[in-house]
Parts: structure tokens; C-alpha cells; sequence
């Protein structure tokens, strides 16, 4: 009995307490509560819900191994602030471009593990690759805990990242880029030429003390100008998987006959000339336009050293039934030798933010054209440094990094080689393709 009578009291109890919670809270009020609760969670209780952690790694070190040169000053600056705010100790091996090449594959092909973070050129990635020398970022980028959202991967141009990538693996992030662009007279020319048969016409034109066009012709400079050309008139240097040399299709032969003849009405000497020659002609005076790289930029813009140095401008590349802009991009790796890639790869994105990046820009005077869509579009910077809207314009289209073969070095003396023959008269046209052709694909 005495049972009975204290269950009655307990549920009597229950429903006091119920129906006073229900007036003091209305139901939308115990839901909002809830959600509240559930979104004020910790990460650690969220399941799969983690987030960002700049200190995730602190403790770890790293060692980077890189060519001597500003930026390189520039990023040793950096590693201090870098270590305040991760954790993550930092030293730098400094050698020159020369010896770059070497020191890293001595050390990665060794599995020596000395660097965790190399600098190089895309161009040498694809035999990085090969070796399975890198490590993959894209597991960086899909880590919650690496990877800042801030950060915005998106905003590097996609031929960047391309020229970084091994089929879905990206392998290195690039802080700057070169491309090959067109420079003209302002004074002169209200406009540059849209098209290469209106670059044609333009040299045809001026062929007196001041030419319409110079023309860098060295085997350095050449087949920036051919490959760039080659994919404006349609075609390509090589088949999609690199195995096989495509110098026998008509294009080819379209892109070379008018290389000939382009370069017939430019200033003579081509053939030894190299870029920054090219420009002291645009800056003494001497041509209207030149096809360059836009490292030139401050050859013909700086006063001490131009005649013109508000009346140079800058535009992409002509067009044809496209338009083409030979590229390379220069990057940092996480190497497979890197005990915690998370590490590598949060110094990676510190570097390349945006904020770090617009930094060297201003401190390099808009030496660099920076691997950002955000910072090549903006307004100040393109006021400031008015190359930057024309590398934007190229890397949006247009621009195309080396082929992913370890080859290239050798592919490029081959076609400088017989590409200048052709423009000197020993070879013709058709088998000067067809040397270049037979000797680059036994090289492949």
C-alpha cells in the first residue's frame, strides 16, 4: 500500500514538473534551446566536425632547400612570425640555381631525407614525380586540421595548378609564374595587334629605323616563341600523355612558315639575341613592339635604363584560331621524405597566402607576377603595376606550362636546333618537323 501511494505521489510529481517547464518555455523556445546546445558543441564532440588548428603541428621542424635569390631572402624573413604562430621551426639551405637541380635529386633519390620543402621550376616536377619524390597536398587540403580556409586554393589560377599537378595529385604550389606576353609602344600604337596576321602586318609595315618588330630567335628564347605560336595557330608540341611528338601535323608547319616569316621582317641578329637584348631595343627606340617574358618588364620600364619608360604597355599574347602563352611557374614541394606533410604543407599556405604574397610583391616593386587571381585583379595593384592585368588575362587564357616529361631539357635543345635551321635556310620547313620529330621521339 505504502508502494501504491508513493508511485501515485512520483507521477503526480513528473507531471507538476512537466506542465511547469511547458509554461515557463514554449515549444519554439525548447527547440531554439536545443539547437543552440547542439551548435555550441566543441569540435571534438561534433562527430567529423573538426576544425582548422594552426598549433595542430607545433613542435615539428622543417627544412627547406632552395636557389639563392630576393624571394628567397624574402621567405627567411618570414619564418619567425611563421613559428609564432604554428609552432613549426623553419631553417633554410640556400644554393645557387646551378646547383638546385643536383643537390635534389641527390638527396630525394637517396631517400636521405635531409629537405622537407624543395623550390623548383614545374618543368623538373614531372621527374620528381617519377621517382614518387613528392607528396600529394590535395590530402593537406582535404585535412580540416591543415588546411586554413582562408587559404582559398581556388583563387590560384588553374593553369597554375595544372603545371603543379600529376594526373589528380598536386604536388607543389606556385608563388610566382612567368609567361611569354606581348610589349608595345604606347606612343605609337593606340593598340597592340589582336592577331598574329595583324602583328604581321604591323612588321611589314615598319621596316624602317624603327621596326615594327625585333624578334628574340636564341635557342633560350626560341621555343618560348614557337610553342607559344604553335598552340595559337591549333596545335601542340606533344600528345596528351607525352609519349609521342605531334611536329608532323599541318599546324606545326602553319605555325613555323609564319615564325619565318615574322621573323624575316624583325631586327637582324635574331637568332643570338636573348630577351633582355630584346628589350633594350624596345627601349632604346629601336622596334615597336617584342614578344618577352614579362621578368623584362623592369628593363624597359625603369627610367635609368629606358628612353620610353611610361610609353612601354603590355597585352597577351596575339590570337589566332586560339591564343597560347608559353608559362613556368616556380613552387614549393613537401617531399615524401617529410616525416609530417601537414607541417610542410602548413608553411606551404602561410607563404602563399594572400596577405604574405602581396607583401612581396610590394617589397620586389611588382617584381613578381604572383600566383593569385585576387591580387593580378586588383584595382590598386593594377594602377600601381599595370603588367599584372595582362598576366592575368594570359593566366586565365591562354597559358600553358611545359609537358609532364622529365625530357624536356633535351626536347628543347632538339627543337631550338632545328627551328633555327629552318629560320636560317639550312633546313626547310617540312624537314627541319620532321629531324626535330624523328629525334624527339626517340628521346620520349
Amino acid at each position: 500500500m505504502k508502494r501504491n501511494v508513493c508511485l501515485i505521489l512520483a507521477l503526480c510529481l513528473t507531471v507538476s514538473l512537466f506542465a511547469a517547464c511547458a509554461t515557463n518555455q514554449p515549444p519554439a523556445a525548447v527547440s531554439e534551446a536545443s539547437s543552440a546546445a547542439s551548435q555550441s558543441q566543441t569540435p571534438e564532440s561534433s562527430a567529423g566536425q573538426e576544425q582548422y588548428d594552426p598549433m595542430a603541428y607545433a613542435g615539428e621542424s622543417l627544412v627547406m632547400l632552395r636557389h639563392t635569390g630576393y624571394d628567397a631572402d624574402w621567405m627567411n624573413e618570414q619564418f619567425a612570425d611563421f613559428t609564432k604562430e604554428t609552432g613549426i621551426n623553419v631553417t633554410m639551405e640556400q644554393v645557387a640555381f646551378s646547383q638546385l637541380h643536383d643537390k635534389i635529386v641527390v638527396d630525394l633519390s637517396a631517400g636521405s631525407g635531409s629537405y622537407d620543402i624543395i623550390a623548383t621550376p614545374d618543368y623538373w616536377l614531372p621527374e620528381f614525380t617519377e621517382g614518387d619524390w613528392l607528396a600529394d597536398l590535395r590530402a593537406c587540403i582535404a585535412n580540416p586540421t591543415a588546411y586554413d580556409p582562408t587559404f582559398d586554393i581556388d583563387d590560384i589560377p588553374q593553369s597554375l595548378q595544372e603545371a603543379c599537378s600529376d594526373g589528380d595529385k598536386l604536388v607543389a604550389l606556385p608563388w610566382k609564374f612567368n609567361a611569354t606576353i606581348l610589349y608595345y609602344r604606347s606612343d605609337l600604337l593606340p593598340t597592340p595587334p589582336a592577331t598574329w596576321d595583324d602583328l604581321l602586318d604591323l612588321a611589314k609595315q615598319n621596316t624602317g629605323d624603327v621596326k615594327g618588330i625585333g624578334m628574340s630567335m636564341s635557342k633560350t628564347s626560341l621555343p618560348d616563341v614557337y610553342n607559344s605560336m604553335l598552340v595559337a595557330f591549333g596545335g601542340k608540341l606533344l600528345s596528351d600523355d607525352a609519349k609521342t611528338c605531334l611536329l608532323d601535323s599541318p599546324e606545326a608547319l602553319e605555325a613555323l612558315n609564319f615564325l619565318i616569316e615574322l621573323n624575316s621582317y624583325g631586327v637582324e641578329g635574331s637568332l643570338s639575341r636573348h630577351w633582355d637584348e630584346s628589350a633594350v631595343l624596345l627601349a632604346q627606340g629601336n622596334t615597336m613592339t617584342e614578344i618577352m617574358v614579362n621578368t623584362q618588364v623592369g628593363n624597359v620600364t625603369d627610367p635609368e635604363k629606358s628612353q620610353f619608360p611610361n610609353d612601354i604597355a603590355f597585352a597577351p599574347l596575339p590570337e589566332k584560331v586560339t591564343r597560347g602563352a608559353f608559362m613556368n611557374t616556380w613552387t614549393l614541394a613537401v617531399t615524401n621524405g617529410c616525416e609530417t606533410p601537414e607541417a610542410g604543407w602548413a608553411l606551404l599556405q602561410y607563404l602563399m597566402s594572400k596577405e604574405k604574397l602581396a607583401d612581396l610583391v610590394e617589397k620586389t616593386n611588382g617584381g613578381i607576377a604572383p600566383s593569385r587571381t585576387s591580387l593580378l585583379s586588383d584595382p590598386q595593384l593594377s594602377a600601381k603595376y599595370p603588367l599584372f592585368e595582362t598576366m592575368n588575362a594570359t593566366a586565365e587564357k591562354g597559358a600553358f606550362a611545359a609537358p609532364k616529361t622529365s625530357q624536356w631539357s633535351t626536347i628543347l635543345e632538339v627543337l631550338a636546333t632545328h627551328v633555327q635551321n629552318a629560320l636560317t635556310g639550312s633546313e626547310a620547313p617540312q624537314a627541319a618537323l620532321d629531324s626535330a620529330k624523328k629525334e624527339i621521339d626517340a628521346v620520349l
